[in-house]
């Protein structure tokens, strides 16, 4: 399928792209959508050359809404996150040591080093490594006031989170837990009865290195070093977020039914054709869908960003199930292989 030409989106374009649909899987199934993608009615996402725009301004809680996710609204963001990817972002955030820092950041990496249950076939089907000492299973957390990145005043700890695996001798990345600062800010306005935060709001309320996407890639460069460029696959471990499993189980049309389909799973190549307005569900449409799920756009905005230590990538999403526990508690899994386009 022929992608529209955008030839000429500025930094400050792809930047408020960026916002509009960056958004973090979290550890317990409540996602925050700060802004996303609304495509006009009666339109078809190639049509339309503008930036994504914000919908509401307002954080929804997914426990308050479930799933607000359809097939069609993530195939539309999905599109759209494959055009960030092929044209990559042209000014790409770099961060540092005193970035981390100055965000109240703390790590914490004594975590038992090792691969269980099911993910055990997926570290076999792409040689991860399973030597313990091979492995870092590195957790982050904004637990300390930090300087706010709109002004000089300090800010409270946000507790926010991001606990991965990182295994460099392999090129590969585990997403285990992660909950965003906005999505910590957002729970305690709840516990408390207040409204939720604006997205300008939120931007006074975090630190300015904050989404999963760099947090993620800053943590991989320095524990890959010069072998950061050879990251070829990231798993999705334990997807619980509603919106995402809503994608999931529409492709596989169990709407009624628990979907189980354990490893090897359904693979889908998101350089195959897609249809002209995703109804026909075919594979390049669902890898779209799937790409313009919570668990993908994160990943999505990192291809984009590190274009020149990662060159040209195109994705294939695996998607699978455990195997043994029993519906509706069958955790459903992601694996995003980083290959040539």
């Amino acid at each position: 399928m022929r992608e529209a030409a955008d030839t000429k989106r500025s930094p400050m374009e792809l930047d408020t792209a960026r916002s509009g649909i960056d958004t973090i899987a979290d550890r317990n199934g409540t996602t925050h959508v700060i802004a996303i993608i609304a495509p006009s009615s009666g339109s078809r996402y190639l049509e339309k050359k503008n930036p994504p725009v914000r919908t509401n301004g307002i954080v929804q809680s997914h426990n308050e809404r479930a799933s607000s996710l359809s097939y069609s609204h993530a195939w539309c963001k999905g599109g759209r996150l494959l055009q960030v990817i092929q044209k990559g972002n042209p000014s790409p955030p770099v961060y540092t040591q005193k970035d981390f820092d100055a965000g109240g950041w703390t790590v914490q990496d004594d975590f038992p080093r090792d691969i269980t249950g099911d993910l055990k076939g997926v570290a076999e089907a792409f040689q991860i490594s399973l030597n313990p000492d091979d492995l870092r299973r590195i957790e982050i957390t904004q637990s300390k006031p930090f300087t706010n990145q709109k002004d000089e005043y300090q800010k409270e700890r946000s507790s926010g989170s991001y606990l991965q695996s990182y295994i460099p001798k392999s090129g590969a990345i585990i997403a285990s837990v992660n909950t965003s600062p906005q999505q910590n800010i957002a729970q305690y306005r709840r516990s408390i009865n207040e409204p939720q935060p604006t997205a300008a709001e939120l931007k006074h309320q975090v630190p300015k290195l904050n989404r999963w996407s760099d947090m993620v890639w800053f943590i991989w460069a320095r524990e890959a070093g010069n072998e950061a460029g050879k990251l070829r696959a990231i798993v999705r471990d334990n997807v619980i977020n509603d919106d995402t499993k809503a994608v999931i189980d529409d492709i596989f049309k169990t709407k009624t039914h628990a979907f189980h389909k354990p490893w090897p799973g359904t693979t889908f190549d998101i350089r195959q054709p897609a249809s002209e307005d995703g109804r026909s569900q075919t594979e390049g449409d669902n890898a779209r869908a799937l790409l313009g799920t919570p668990h993908g756009a994160g990943i999505a905005w990192m291809l984009a960003d590190h274009r020149r230590e990662l060159g040209e990538r195109s994705l294939r999403i695996t998607v699978f199930t455990g195997d043994d526990f029993a519906a509706p508690k069958v955790p459903y899994y992601m694996v995003f292989e980083l290959i040539k386009p």
